[in-house]
């Protein structure tokens, strides 16, 4: 169920875009609110996310494993060809070295085995790192001096990661994720102030 949970973010945002895109085809003006609705509907990724929806519905995780691939799916026959190639470089971006661990882009990057069972290793110890970095939590609630060490950690893992490639197969991680974005998601406190505008901040990409 890892591989779920780390892609749930990316096909959020997917589902968002599905939503804009059907509302502006409508003519009608998205509207979005509070837990994850977006044009008055809950964002089903999201629900689906909830553990006890996913035990109400005895969801498997060779189910949960499917439903990332069939979003893209829907996508692509809402977003045009430029804008899915877009999306899918975001995508990968938000994922970052995590997204290194997927088959199907150790296959796109002509990964040996060797590479691969490297790849395991290291972000298998990465995980257990992260763990027991922040296995007490925040103390005394410095989450400026959280945000940092989270920061140089991730810095950390990327070196560490991407170390593995080669050369040639840096360049063609680059060429697929393309330009870096930086996606913005609103501030605690969500939406409000002036205009009905949200308060946002910018979360920097995972793309090396």
């Amino acid at each position: 169920m890892r591989k779920w949970t780390l892609t749930v973010t990316s096909f959020t945002l997917a589902l968002g875009l599905v939503a804009l895109a059907n509302a502006q085809q409508g003519g009608q003006q998205p509207g979005r609110g509070f837990g994850g609705r977006t044009g008055g509907r809950t964002d089903p990724v999201q629900l689906l996310n909830n553990a006890s929806v996913k035990k109400e519905l005895d969801l498997s995780e060779e189910q949960a494993e499917k439903i990332p691939e069939a979003v893209m799916k829907s996508l692509a026959e809402v977003l045009s060809a430029d804008q899915m190639n877009r999306f899918k470089q975001i995508e990968l971006q938000q994922r970052g070295y995590n997204a290194l661990g997927d088959a199907k882009i150790q296959d796109a990057l002509k990964l040996t085995d060797e590479q691969r069972s490297n790849l395991k290793t290291i972000q298998e110890d990465i995980r257990r790192e992260q763990k027991e970095l922040f296995a007490g939590g925040t103390r005394g609630g410095d989450f400026k001096a959280a945000q940092e060490k989270m920061e140089n950690f991730r810095k950390e893992s990327t070196t560490k990661v991407m170390g593995v490639l080669t050369a040639d197969q840096k360049k063609a991680w680059r060429q697929m994720t393309g330009e870096p974005f930086k996606l913005e998601t609103p501030a605690f406190g969500g939406f409000g102030g002036a205009g009905g505008k949200g308060n946002f901040r910018n979360k920097k990409t995972n793309n090396e």
